[in-house]
């Protein structure tokens, strides 16, 4: 299985945080009130994660619902102890896998500050190798969907545990939400796309200390994808504009749909960094690669006569 057929999940910064989102597409949330098959939990003699209502001193009541997942619903966590869940991805079950994959969920934490701790980490090829969500560099994802500040929740590469991770640690008594996403961009289907899955693993980890606090505790995770759209325009949105063809090499036709002139197009990273900019004025241009090396995905922002604005996402490959 390789990463690169998961759907080159990108990391979209800058622009898609200043994006009108258009339709969100629910497809799961785990309550803990009832199973979900895209959860599954670790070796159960060393895992303390359980799912049950909360009975402790501060973590008593669930964010929604009777039910939580946790470090145990009644005692403290206890010590050298690596616990573990997982939201498993199965991306064939995905229908709208073009669009963007959001995990976000509520969360309360209780631990000796930065020993213990929790962290998430990815997997791409069903658990054989890991690596913390934040160091995710091929299949980036950002914390919040845009209307949020991009560091809002999430631990960064300064929190670290005792085992060298990044993740949370110390003390969070009112419920948090996290969220992180991941943009997916429009690829060709090919008859063996659906292999890959995707694993979001929840970890908690302990080191020797006896201690009397009550770890981790979430609830109301949610899967959802959200059609971010890309343009300046108020939902909801149609777009005006074709790009054909989408990948690319060489060069691409854009035109509009509604004989509406182009005034320029203007070419950015993922991070907002601006590469070029074209004059059109007319309905129809073919966009040509050349001064652009390196293959990925970019987003192509044409600004129409009235000064209106759209912003297509375009792939360059070999």
């Amino acid at each position: 299985m390789k990463k690169h057929k998961i759907i080159a999940l990108l990391l979209t910064l800058n622009l898609v945080s200043q994006a009108q989102f258009g339709n969100q597409y629910e497809v799961e949330l785990i309550t803990f009130e009832s199973e979900s098959t895209y959860l599954r939990q670790g070796t159960p003699t060393t895992n303390c994660w359980q799912i049950g209502k909360p009975s402790k001193t501060m973590f008593n009541e669930a964010y929604a619902g009777t039910k939580v997942i946790m470090t145990d619903t009644l005692n403290p966590y206890p010590s050298n102890n690596h616990s573990w869940f997982d939201v498993v991805l199965p991306l064939e079950d995905f229908v709208w896998f073009y669009y963007d994959v959001h995990l976000s969920f509520y969360h309360k934490l209780d631990t000796d500050t930065l020993m213990d701790g929790a962290y998430i980490t990815v997997s791409y090829d069903m658990g054989h190798t890991w690596q913390n969500i934040i160091d995710d560099t091929s299949g980036w994802f950002t914390e919040t969907p845009g209307n949020y500040s991009p560091t809002e929740g999430m631990y960064t590469h300064t929190n670290n545990l005792f085992n060298n991770e990044k993740g949370f640690s110390g003390s969070i008594m009112e419920w948090q939400r996290i969220e992180f996403n991941w943009a997916t961009i429009a690829v060709k289907k090919r008859d063996d796309f659906f292999e890959d899955t995707m694993i979001v693993r929840f970890n908690f980890i302990s080191d020797s200390s006896e201690n009397l606090y009550e770890g981790w505790m979430i609830d109301n995770l949610r899967l959802y994808s959200l059609d971010y759209g890309g343009n300046v325009h108020e939902f909801p949105f149609v777009s005006n504009l074709y790009l054909f063809p989408n990948p690319f090499s060489k060069e691409t036709l854009i035109r509009t749909k509604n004989q509406t002139i182009i005034q320029k197009v203007e070419v950015f990273t993922l991070n907002g960094q601006f590469i070029k900019s074209e004059v059109v004025l007319k309905n129809e241009y073919t966009f040509q690669r050349n001064a652009i090396p390196k293959t990925g995905m970019y987003f192509l922002r044409c600004t129409f006569a009235d000064g209106s604005m759209e912003t297509l996402k375009a792939i360059m490959e070999d």
